[in-house]
């Protein structure tokens, strides 16, 4: 018996948006303890920024994740 294609697609996104979040919280941490500029702050920064577009682009959670565009 196959897999309904529904719950596959909702199980992908779920694992996706469990990633993102641990992204976001890490990328979080990282802010609140770096000063801008940190060169560790801006590798967080370019690495959740392509997450926050996608997910304002397909119109997943865009208010959770449109502040991290945003310099601290």
């Amino acid at each position: 018996m196959s897999i309904d294609p529904y719950h596959q697609v909702q199980s992908e996104i779920q694992s996706s948006l469990q990633a993102a979040e641990q992204l976001r919280a890490s990328f979080l941490r990282i802010r609140s303890t770096a000063l801008e500029g940190n060169e560790e702050l801006e590798l967080a920064r370019n690495e959740v920024r392509p997450v926050v577009l996608y997910a304002m682009f397909v119109g997943t959670v865009p208010t959770l994740f449109s502040p991290l565009l945003l310099p601290h």
